[in-house]
């Protein structure tokens, strides 16, 4: 597998003779060139008149190159795509294989009241082990490095340090040992009493977990496996050809150089701007302005698994007194939308439902730090995030009311 770089303009890797197909092309088309310029002289030679090209047989002898270009160039879009797509794809399922693995936990561990302290250290371990999973394995498929994770201060330093100290540029090693990790600290919660539930049931924990590891795994494969070098230099040589062709192909054939310009500009800009779409969209975890929103994903995961965190989400909502005792007719003909019952209400971020620590960076205001408060509970955890260096908290958003 030849690893190689196109640069700005797509074409530094034109020269690069390792793993070319062009020195064995060549060999077969410039004998066989040669031959066709020694019969046109020779034909030139006889003093025999000829009629000039005309366009059309122009560009019949030029034809069959165009097809071949034209099939290249969106061959190589549609598998630009197909890996953009799939990245993305992979992705998703890896944050929602993992998240759905912490929302089992959470719901398999023991409701005793003396079992309350043991289970709050359990959840806050596992949230933060699941945090830096999630930020490793995306680590691992990119090419940056800050991604944000949820307060590491409470795990022992040791641990930390064996985890960076001799990993650090080997972050496949880091997602390894964090999935085992997770699955040490389930096991262990398991045998201490603090999950309480069969054994066949919790093994769709390690479903999840093992599925969304299968999945960063494929998503490695993306940026491990480059589009083929020496189709990608074929190309690039295949432009550059026929850019030249068509400049002089125009200039021969339109009697105005306004056409000539014109029909030029279309021909180059168009191929030239799918295969550069084709080069951003085979990288879809790259740092550059097409990549994935890598960062927004992780923050996303960190802000669901703070969520997971607070005491009422993990408490399951009750019915009011006579709710259950309405006919189901009754209970039809009061649904409605949510907002026509609660007009007076509002969206409210999970920023401004939450004690938000405001700090300044170059500048302006910037939301770095999060406390997980509810009114009258206190505090129920320490910081809890550290969320992106320039984000700001979303606006409210009024719920738009609907007439029945």
């Amino acid at each position: 597998m030849i690893h190689y770089q196109h640069g700005s303009w797509g074409i530094c890797f034109l020269w690069q003779l390792r793993g070319s197909t062009l020195p064995k092309g060549l060999m077969w088309a410039i004998p066989w060139a040669a031959v066709a310029g020694m019969l046109t002289w020779a034909k030139m030679r006889s003093g025999e008149n000829y009629e000039p090209v005309d366009a059309g047989t122009l560009l019949g002898a030029y034809g069959f190159f165009i097809s071949l270009l034209a099939f290249m160039v969106a061959f190589r879009n549609n598998h630009g795509w197909s890996r953009y797509w799939e990245g993305a794809t992979l992705l998703q399922q890896t944050r929602g294989e993992w998240f759905n693995a912490m929302s089992s936990t959470f719901a398999f561990c023991n409701q005793a009241p003396e079992y309350k302290e043991q289970v709050q250290t359990f959840q806050a371990l596992t949230v933060r082990l699941m945090s830096l999973l999630f930020s490793s394995a995306v680590t691992s498929v990119s090419d940056l490095c800050d991604f944000e994770v949820i307060d590491m201060k409470g795990l022992a330093p040791q641990n930390l340090e064996f985890l960076l100290a001799d990993f650090r540029e080997n972050h496949h090693t880091r997602c390894e040992i964090l999935i085992q990790w997770m699955q040490k600290a389930i096991v262990n919660g398991h045998n201490e009493g603090t999950l309480h539930i069969p054994p066949p049931i919790l093994s769709r924990v390690f479903q999840e977990l093992s599925r969304g590891m299968v999945n960063i795994q494929n998503a490695r494969k993306i940026n491990d496996l480059p589009y083929p070098f020496h189709c990608a230099q074929l190309l690039t040589v295949m432009l550059l050809v026929y850019t030249v062709g068509i400049t002089i192909g125009s200039a021969y054939t339109f009697e105005t150089w306004q056409s000539a310009a014109l029909v030029t500009l279309l021909n180059v800009f168009s191929l030239w701007c799918v295969n550069y779409g084709a080069v951003e969209m085979e990288h879809p975890f790259c740092s550059g302005s097409h990549g994935l929103p890598l960062h927004k994903e992780v923050q996303s995961m960190n802000e669901c698994l703070m969520i997971l965190m607070l005491e009422k989400t993990q408490t399951v909502p009750s019915l009011v007194a006579g709710a259950a005792d309405l006919p189901m007719t009754e209970v039809m003909n009061k649904t409605r939308p949510i907002n026509h019952d609660l007009p007076e209400m509002r969206m409210v971020s999970f920023f401004d439902s939450q004690a938000v620590v405001r700090k300044t960076m170059r500048g302006r205001p910037t939301v770095r730090s999060m406390r997980l408060k509810e009114e009258g509970d206190g505090e129920l955890g320490d910081e809890a995030a550290t969320l992106g260096k320039d984000r700001e908290p979303p606006r409210h958003r009024e719920l738009p009311r609907r007439e029945m």
